[in-house]
């Protein structure tokens, strides 16, 4: 059976992407958006049971098995294998070679590869082991029809090139116009050449030589013209469509809702930036690079053609013999791109954690055993190189040789029909010119094949980013301005984790935060305190219930206003590369220094800031002063401040600092909040003592509620937490 390979978009879409693989071997094609939903997948990708699920969801009778290698030769194919690295591939077919059997694997990263019997069992195996997943469709297989999700709204990378000529149509027309100038001055330049030899020096002609030159002359200053002018519009064009390419890029990604983050991998959203440039650098020049190529191809063969159709048959069976000659190498070629694809990639994997982990492996003395690992993954980079370079030689000199041989052959082939008055002198070196022109195109051409796969593998990626909902539209209810009569309230709320298999974090929560109250949730780690604040801000919504933001559904409404209203401290706030005066003023493009002022002694930072030789100006996070944590907590309470808000959200806001700056920031905080709506998530429980209503949280549901007063008499669960905290006696 014939399986369609298609490519990953994303690190962690490989599991998907098989199974799409899988469904079109037997007649059912469905959009990776489809699968991707169906499998629940997260950013880390999907497990062998959540394929195992799908495939049964979409018709199929599925099954996870540990083979080894003498059972895989009986497993039922097309099968997905699970390799070493957490990647999955599909194993289309086996078949017997000269060493061995041979396994051709459908990888969604790299693409087809035939890897030996030991290959495989090196990338797969585990102890004589392996995990695949075998199925089979069904009866009903091609009734089954899922809900499909929304179709793919743009045409590939042809949608994406007609839209960037019909934006700046008026600089393309330029570059066309005179990319034309250029060609017509090259194409003119054979016949110059042959017609001042045969009329000009074989004539003995002087007049007609000098003619001949200054037209030569007149070319050369008009193609070096076009040609410069050409560069500096294609120049111009470039950056104004990269610049409008990565500010549509930017303004996407920050429109989507945080879920997305979670399940998609930061190193993902730079790679579609990488994208981005290749696809702008595929528009601005391999398409007129392209032009050249094509028109010169079919000018040039047709002058050829017209001049002698013997030598442009040769020239045709040469050029053949070389493409052959290097689709021959070609598997080979494969594989060892696809091995150091991988040995690469694991060789990174090292490096990064060498580098990310120092301190572990200082303190626990591995640092002979990490340099041993990557010398062991180095050697086995510097082995594939080796037999690159030796692939490499082989290729280049057999084209070489060819090349050469074709010279050889036409050039004494065109002396042959001189010396015969066949041809003259001037038409030898014209066919000479013609060939020398035909030469590169051709090898250019399929370059430019490859580079387009690339470009348009680049626009899917992206589109895969510009498909996707935005967190905001013009339909939902905006908060600005809004007068608030009630705080927030939670319906009968349950949510989940994108996975397929993850559980409830909350559970059956109703709860309500009065408006200019303080609210504190408690409770022990992993309950789902952090997530409860996600929920009211809106990072996420409900799998089940509803929160209501005044009396408005969240999902209704316009995030951006809602959030204008809040200040937020999350336990994993960040700092960014800027002034001290940027972190705190974030949202706010001239602050004041009375404000910044204020709210840093509220924080009590401002000593410390005033201490440092450039005050509010001094320079912090990666090019910069590097503060602690407790400094930094500082600044994320001193952000939340300065924005002056409505509603505050403290989530662990003061778990990095001592207790003498955190009881002085509490006694602060209070002042500053009255008559402010305030959410606190603490594991001090020192910190809620004097919040108007406690929330306990056992396991995602709550289990107790009111004041420190009241839940320390009832003896219950929050009682347990303080009592753990030794702030009451037995």
């Amino acid at each position: 059976m014939r399986v369609p390979l298609y490519r990953q978009l994303e690190s962690s879409d490989c599991g998907p992407v098989c199974i799409r693989m899988i469904s079109a071997a037997y007649g059912k094609d469905y959009s990776l958006k489809t699968l991707k939903a169906l499998c629940h997948q997260t950013r880390v990708g999907i497990s062998v049971r959540d394929v195992v699920d799908c495939l049964e969801g979409i018709g199929f009778e599925a099954a996870c098995a540990n083979v080894g290698r003498n059972e895989v030769r009986r497993m039922p194919l097309p099968a997905i294998l699970y390799l070493k690295h957490g990647h999955f591939v599909v194993l289309e077919k086996l078949r017997a070679g000269k060493s061995g059997l041979r396994y051709t694997l459908l990888d969604p990263s790299y693409g087809k590869v035939c890897l030996s019997e030991e290959k495989l069992e090196e990338k797969w195996l585990i102890a004589g082991k392996g995990v695949a997943v075998v199925m089979s469709p069904k009866p009903d297989f091609l009734k089954i029809n899922p809900e499909r999700g929304e179709k793919e709204s743009r045409s590939g990378i042809i949608g994406v090139i007609r839209e960037v000529i019909r934006r700046y149509r008026r600089n393309f027309f330029w570059i066309v116009l005179l990319t034309f100038v250029v060609l017509c001055t090259s194409w003119a330049m054979p016949l110059l050449l042959g017609k001042t030899i045969d009329d000009g020096i074989m004539q003995k002609d002087i007049h007609a030589v000098w003619t001949l030159l200054l037209a030569q002359f007149v070319f050369f200053i008009s193609y070096m013209i076009s040609d410069n002018i050409i560069d500096l519009v294609t120049a111009k064009t470039s950056i104004r469509i990269r610049m409008d390419f990565i500010s549509r890029y930017l303004k996407k990604v920050i429109r989507l809702p945080m879920a997305f983050f979670d399940t998609t991998f930061r190193s993902d959203l730079i790679q579609r930036l990488r994208d981005q440039e290749r696809v702008n650098t595929f528009i601005t020049d391999n398409i007129i690079g392209m032009l050249f190529i094509v028109l010169n191809i079919v000018v040039f063969s047709v002058m050829l053609l017209v001049l002698d159709v013997k030598i442009f048959l040769l020239f045709l069976l040469f050029s053949v013999a070389s493409v052959v000659y290097n689709l021959f190498f070609l598997r080979k070629r494969k594989y060892l791109d696809y091995s150091m694809f991988t040995a690469g990639s694991e060789r990174r994997n090292v490096i990064y954690e060498m580098v990310m982990g120092m301190q572990e492996i200082k303190v626990n003395n591995a640092q002979q055993t990490r340099i041993a690992e990557w010398e062991k993954k180095e050697n086995r980079v510097n082995e594939l190189r080796l037999e690159s370079i030796y692939l490499n030689y082989y290729m280049s000199n057999g084209s070489n040789f060819i090349d050469r041989l074709k010279d050889i052959v036409l050039t004494g082939l065109c002396a042959f029909y001189v010396i015969g008055d066949q041809i003259t002198l001037g038409g030898m070196m014209t066919i000479s010119y013609v060939l020398g022109q035909l030469s590169g195109p051709v090898g250019e051409l399929v370059k430019f094949s490859r580079i387009m796969q690339d470009a348009n593998l680049s626009d899917r990626r992206l589109a895969d980013i510009y498909e996707k909902p935005d967190e905001n539209n013009f339909l939902m209810v905006s908060l600005e301005g809004h007068r608030f009569m009630h705080g927030i309230r939670l319906d009968g709320v349950s949510f989940r984790y994108e996975g397929g298999h993850n559980g409830y974090v909350l559970r059956d929560i109703d709860l309500e935060v009065p408006l200019g109250k303080t609210t504190a949730i408690v409770g022990a780690s992993g309950s789902g305190k952090s997530t409860l604040i996600k929920l009211m801000l809106g990072f996420y919504y409900p799998t089940e219930g509803c929160v209501y933001v005044d009396t408005e559904d969240i999902r209704n409404v316009n995030l951006d206003s809602w959030r204008a209203k809040c200040g937020v401290v999350m336990q994993d706030g960040y700092i960014f590369s800027g002034s001290v005066a940027d972190n705190i003023a974030l949202s706010d493009e001239h602050p004041t220094l009375e404000h910044l002022e204020y709210a840093a002694r509220l924080a009590r930072i401002s000593d410390r800031i005033e201490a440092l030789p450039m005050g509010y100006h001094t320079q912090l996070g990666e090019t910069g002063l590097e503060l602690s944590g407790g400094e930094k907590q500082r600044i994320h309470i001193a952000r939340a401040v300065y924005r002056n808000p409505d509603f505050l959200f403290f989530d662990e806001a003061t778990s990095s600092l001592d207790a003498n700056n955190e009881r002085e920031i509490i006694v602060n905080l209070e002042q500053f909040c009255r008559d402010k709506t305030v959410v606190i998530v603490a594991h001090r429980l020192s910190t809620v003592k004097n919040a108007d209503n406690i929330i306990v949280l056992d396991e995602g549901r709550i289990v107790e509620q009111g004041t420190h007063e009241t839940l320390t008499a009832r003896r219950g669960r929050y009682y347990e937490l303080v009592r753990n905290q030794l702030e009451l006696g037995n």
